[in-house]
């Protein structure tokens, strides 16, 4: 029988990706008023960064709809098969905005580009081949870890590790710079941005190690204000800026 808390579970997920999504997309929207790559490229990363938890959405609904639990096939293909080509995206958009010379991009491209490369190859193949079981663990709907949650096998879990190492490095970087500026609206910005990616990386682990259902309510409220910290931390409105400034 599912439990009231794995109804929660999944609203919550529905709100953390439609507001992910929504935010990447109002990020992507500033790209076709400054032409600047960045903006393109970090709604891109925002959005994208949300896939893992999009099969939960469509599990979720299916549920609802059919009382059935949807196949693992699915799941994994949904979940993951456009996530190195977001992490891919998020590195061009860092590289555009932190003091990095030429040469050293080009060592930063080959290293955080190919485990995201190699993983996609290994998962086509798999796909191919009839092996998409090998990327999740054993699942039981009815079990401790609740029936919207996927259930990732060893061989996917330190990809996701490695991709959230990438994505702590980079994010952290870019928001300590921020934070050194002599401009309040900038150093503002780092400090949400510190913040988001804090928050993004907290709540994803959590989500991944601990198979809890009360665990996995906790997760996604952290990140959801994650997605809100990101969208503060980049764009700032107006509003926010005047309140906090004038405070410090």
């Amino acid at each position: 029988m599912v439990e009231l808390i794995e109804y929660i579970n999944g609203i919550l997920t529905i709100l953390f990706v439609i507001i992910s999504v929504a935010i990447g997309l109002i990020i992507i929207s500033k790209y076709r008023k400054k032409k600047e790559r960045q903006y393109l490229y970090f709604g891109l990363f925002w959005a994208g960064m949300t896939t893992p938890w999009w099969p939960q959405i469509v599990i979720f609904i299916n549920f609802l709809l059919t009382g059935t639990v949807i196949q693992m096939t699915f799941w994994v293909i949904l979940g993951v098969a456009f996530l190195p080509f977001t992490v891919i995206v998020g590195i061009m958009a860092y590289l555009i905005v932190l003091p990095i010379e030429e040469n050293k991009k080009q060592i930063i491209r080959v290293i955080t580009y190919s485990p995201n490369i190699i993983y996609e190859i290994f998962l086509l193949f798999a796909i191919f081949l009839g092996n998409i079981e090998i990327w999740i663990a054993e699942h039981d709907p009815l079990g401790e870890e609740g029936a919207f949650v996927i259930d990732w096998s060893y061989l996917s879990i330190p990809y996701f590790i490695l991709s959230l190492i990438f994505f702590l490095i980079f994010g952290l970087w870019f928001s300590r710079l921020s934070m050194k500026s002599d401009n309040p609206e900038v150093k503002l910005k780092g400090k949400f941005l510190f913040i988001a990616f804090i928050s993004f990386a907290v709540g994803t682990m959590i989500d991944f190690i601990i198979p809890s259902p009360y665990i996995y309510m906790v997760a996604r409220l952290i990140l959801l204000s994650s997605s809100i910290e990101f969208y503060a931390g980049l764009l700032l409105p107006r509003w926010i800026a005047n309140l906090l400034i004038e405070r410090e």
